[in-house]
């Protein structure tokens, strides 16, 4: 996903022509879509999210197994898993849909977990090499949202009851998710279609960290928030831009409170856990941890919001006292 190619996945809608993706699928060749796409910059230098390096890998199988890739999963995959009830999308033309398409069911998704969580084994069979699954869950490059990214699988992070806990997943359109988190023995599946929800592919990547790994956890009591002068709150009022997408935040003070909006206008108290960390609960989301950002001068240059495994960075645009 860094091949510095002219590639643009994210500035349109997924029914816009302009989206690369989907000029690429309603073009009549897939893979000559991709190849004709210019380099802009050097390999390696910055990750961009891009299914045509996706379809490219289905014409990799095929040119170099003579088998498309429906019929390679089938013989190296699929058939050691049991996995037989799937349908992939294919072009006229025979070449499979590699960037998306596929449907599996939820317990076939938990197979292919469960084989990476084994590395690579299944019921005693090397299925894939313990090398590939360990080189190909580790974060080779940062990501959005403060993932890393490996081979087609992310890699992120998140803290519970104080201890940091790992996960690699992957994530599909429209949330559908698969996540495995070693530490625990654990594969999760999340299947959904929130599509009149902007927010609603999110939501598996809070529900894992503020309810599944907690209930895997002894019970500790949450931590409670503090009191904190109101000079300190009126420093974090204003507006926040996360500027890869220039989505906006608001920070109010309200009395001795102080409240976090999205850019629907949405709100949310958020309760201090020390001077620059506040813990909330968005109803879009659910909860939610804030961090403030100060450089050496004591002036707020950011706000960092956790949900789970994703960190956003908002810049401070704008003080409003």
């Amino acid at each position: 996903m860094s091949a510095g190619i002219d590639w643009d996945e994210q500035s349109h809608r997924l029914t816009d022509r302009r989206n690369d993706i989907v000029a690429a699928i309603y073009s009549d060749d897939w893979l000559q879509y991709v190849l004709d796409k210019r380099q802009i910059e050097p390999p390696g230098k910055r990750f961009n999210y891009s299914g045509g390096l996706n379809l490219l890998l289905g014409g990799i199988i095929q040119h170099s197994s003579d088998l498309y890739a429906d019929k390679f999963a089938e013989k190296y995959l699929f058939g050691p898993l049991g996995i037989s009830d799937y349908r992939w999308h294919r072009h006229p033309d025979g070449t499979i849909n590699t960037q998306g398409g596929l449907s599996l069911r939820p317990r076939d998704m938990a197979k292919i977990g469960y084989l990476f969580l084994k590395g690579g084994g299944w019921h005693g069979r090397q299925i894939v090499s313990q090398n590939w699954v360990s080189e190909s869950t580790r974060a080779h490059i940062p990501a959005y949202f403060g993932l890393g990214y490996g081979y087609q699988w992310y890699r992120g992070q998140t803290t519970v009851n104080r201890k940091i806990f790992e996960t690699f997943f992957a994530w599909g359109r429209g949330g559908q998710l698969l996540f495995v988190i070693p530490e625990f023995d654990l594969v999760a599946v999340f299947t959904s279609r929130p599509y009149d929800n902007r927010y609603g592919v999110f939501f598996p990547l809070g529900i894992v960290p503020n309810y599944i790994i907690p209930a895997m956890l002894p019970h500790t009591p949450s931590q409670k928030a503090i009191q904190l002068d109101p000079k300190v709150l009126e420093n974090y009022q204003g507006k926040y831009e996360f500027k890869k997408w220039k989505v906006k935040l608001s920070v109010i003070k309200d009395g001795q409170k102080i409240f976090i909006t999205d850019p629907d206008g949405k709100m949310a108290e958020l309760s201090p856990l020390s001077e620059t960390q506040f813990k909330g609960e968005w109803k879009i989301f659910g909860k939610i941890v804030v961090d403030f950002n100060i450089d050496t001068h004591q002036e707020v240059k950011s706000l960092t919001l956790n949900y789970g495994f994703l960190h956003l960075t908002f810049d401070k645009i704008e003080s409003s006292m």
